[in-house]
């Protein structure tokens, strides 16, 4: 069981800017630079963003998601998406 939640695994705990809350206890930027730096992070996945590579059917759900998302960003709130 994962009580935290995969806490510091997670990209939005690597991506973060930790740097912010170094003052708080008085440690040294130098050593998260030497922490970071003997601990490196690889990306595992990569994923092209781009939806060049999908055939006809694929690219029709991939734009009615990207539509549907962008909806729901604008907080237009639509419909739910149907498998019809």
């Amino acid at each position: 069981m994962d009580f935290l939640n995969s806490l510091s695994t997670r990209e939005m705990d690597r991506n973060y800017n930790w740097s912010l809350h170094v003052s708080r206890y008085d440690i040294s930027p130098n050593i998260w630079d030497q922490i970071k730096a003997e601990n490196p992070i690889a990306q595992l996945v990569t994923i092209d963003p781009l939806p060049l590579p999908l055939n006809l059917e694929q690219r029709k759900l991939y734009n009615t998601v990207i539509d549907q998302y962008s909806q729901e960003l604008a907080l237009d709130m639509p419909l739910p998406l149907s498998s019809s």
